[in-house]
């Protein structure tokens, strides 16, 4: 529920970009999109503030090293 609660807080009432990697969804159906909100990347944010892990589902691989530099500087101010 937190997470929800945070991506809201990026989203609510304002325009969106999605931006897909290579797939259009994982293998459980669900639409796989990096999200940007005027310049805020909302997945690196996620992550970054501890709210998102960083995981690697290739093909969809095109930030997976920042999500994985962020998820470690983010353990480390833990």
């Amino acid at each position: 529920m937190r997470l929800k609660l945070r991506s809201a807080a990026h989203v609510d009432g304002r325009t969106v970009l999605m931006i897909r990697d290579v797939s259009e969804t994982d293998r459980y159906g669900r639409l796989l999109r990096y999200v940007y909100v005027d310049d805020t990347f909302v997945n690196a944010d996620l992550v970054r503030d501890g709210y998102a892990e960083a995981a690697d589902y290739p093909p969809d691989i095109a930030h997976a090293e920042l999500f994985h530099i962020l998820e470690s500087e983010a353990r480390m101010l833990k």
